[in-house]
């Protein structure tokens, strides 16, 4: 199977929050720490930085990123799966979504709940299940009224379905 097209949609203002973040931590741990030198804080720093990143970006997302792995596999069932974890995780606590450049480090512009949904609406695609497909675009348009993705998606499935006009 070829490479899976996917796209990431970045947040510019997400990296400038990280990298103000960056910068907040050492001059935080400068002038509040008691170390010999400024080698001593940017060690420091890069360990929290490190540790957060691991937490944030690679266990809470767990079934994102597996369901990622799986698609770009050509695995799409077992990936839908996956993604439908994800939407659930995402759909429990929602703080997490909604402050994800922060808490989770993330700079996608898409909230993890769209970001499950075109996935899911994708593999189901790919699966040549076009029902199911258009159905969870939909699902995706009605939670996320300004999704490009899954509007773009919609109109392709119309386009492609003369039935569906």
């Amino acid at each position: 199977m070829g490479k899976v097209p996917l796209v990431n949609q970045r947040s510019w203002a997400a990296e400038l929050l990280h990298a103000f973040m960056l910068g907040a931590l050492v001059s935080g741990l400068w002038y509040f720490g008691d170390f010999s030198s400024f080698n001593d804080v940017l060690f420091l720093a890069f360990i929290i930085i490190i540790l957060h990143i691991m937490i944030g970006r690679r266990m809470i997302p767990l079934w994102h990123r597996r369901g990622i792995r799986l698609a770009m596999a050509g695995h799409f069932p077992e990936a839908i799966s996956c993604f439908e974890k994800s939407y659930a995780f995402f759909a429990k606590y929602p703080w997490l979504d909604s402050m994800r450049y922060g808490v989770l480090f993330s700079s996608s512009n898409m909230p993890y709940r769209e970001m499950a949904l075109v996935n899911i609406a994708f593999a189901y695609g790919q699966l040549g299940e076009g029902a199911r497909s258009k159905a969870y675009y939909e699902k995706a348009l009605k939670e996320f009224p300004g999704s490009v993705l899954a509007r773009t998606s919609l109109n392709m499935i119309k386009a492609f379905d003369p039935s569906d006009k």
